[in-house]
């Protein structure tokens, strides 16, 4: 008889100590997540449409979470050939295919010009950064916040005015 109170005690004492280990490491690894801690995201679905006067620009939005909610950090876009160093690029955020608001003013897009050496903004109110001594690369940032759910499409085009 005392076999199997030996062998219950050791059951019991195995199940306890699983039941303590599986708690203890699910509240372990719970506790040290860690997302985004003010650093920009980038989105990871989403379509984005270039009619624009080079095929190879890309363009990076990124994301921040701010008040438990994620939004359009800036946008970053890169590898501009030359035929778009004269030319005026217009930027739109995109949800369901209406324009939302992105600028300053209630503006609904946001229009550069690459003048001489510099990006500069002409109309939409949006802030230009980050510009790369080539102009082949500048980082857009929205006048106004824009929440992630939001950008469904962002789309660039090319004109010549």
């Amino acid at each position: 008889m005392k076999k199997k109170s030996t062998y219950l005690n050791l059951n019991t004492g195995l199940g306890l100590a699983a039941v303590i280990l599986v708690t203890s490491i699910g509240t372990t690894l719970a506790g040290s997540i860690v997302i985004n801690s003010n650093t920009e995201v980038e989105f990871g679905q989403g379509i984005t449409t270039v009619t624009v006067c080079d095929d190879a620009i890309t363009v990076t939005p990124n994301s921040i979470l701010a008040s438990g909610q994620f939004y359009l950090y800036n946008i970053v876009i890169s590898e501009i050939g030359t035929d778009c160093l004269i030319m005026y690029l217009t930027l739109k955020v995109l949800v369901d295919n209406t324009p939302q608001i992105i600028g300053s003013s209630s503006a609904r897009a946001c229009k550069f010009y690459k003048d001489f050496e510099l990006w500069t903004s002409i109309s939409g109110g949006c802030i230009i950064t980050d510009i790369d001594r080539t102009g082949t690369t500048f980082t857009i940032t929205p006048a106004t916040a824009v929440a992630a759910s939001l950008v469904e499409k962002i789309t660039l085009e090319s004109s010549s005015t």
